[in-house]
């Protein structure tokens, strides 16, 4: 869910730092970190070329199981506040991305709302 950096047009390099952490914990540490950064210059490509719609239909295919998407709808939700604040920007992609996802507006909510506990 690394466009969820991008969601208020600026990347925050804790928004970054965040997704970089989630990658390197979800691959048990064994992607070096010069790879974790190739593979976020190739995504910042692809969000550049792709729609944000597409790019949310595309997770939600590859993400066929609802649990897989609401997790990463959590993930998302922990990089949007990596950096302390939640810009409104940030709020409007979450509510998007919930909803190409399959996340009903509540479930949604609470989530981003955890996250703001740490």
């Amino acid at each position: 869910m690394f466009p969820a950096a991008h969601a208020d047009g600026e990347e925050h390099e804790s928004e970054r730092a965040a997704f970089q952490a989630q990658v390197k914990a979800e691959t048990q540490g064994q992607l070096d970190p010069a790879l974790i950064d190739m593979m976020l210059a190739q995504i910042e490509v692809n969000l550049a070329k792709h729609k944000r719609d597409e790019r949310l239909a595309s997770i939600r295919e590859r993400l066929p199981d609802l649990r897989l998407r609401r997790a990463a709808l959590e993930i998302a939700a922990r990089i949007i506040r990596a950096d302390g604040k939640l810009h409104e920007d940030e709020v409007v992609f979450f509510e998007s991305a919930a909803s190409a996802l399959g996340i009903e507006p509540a479930v949604a909510k609470a989530i981003l709302d955890k996250s703001a506990d740490g």
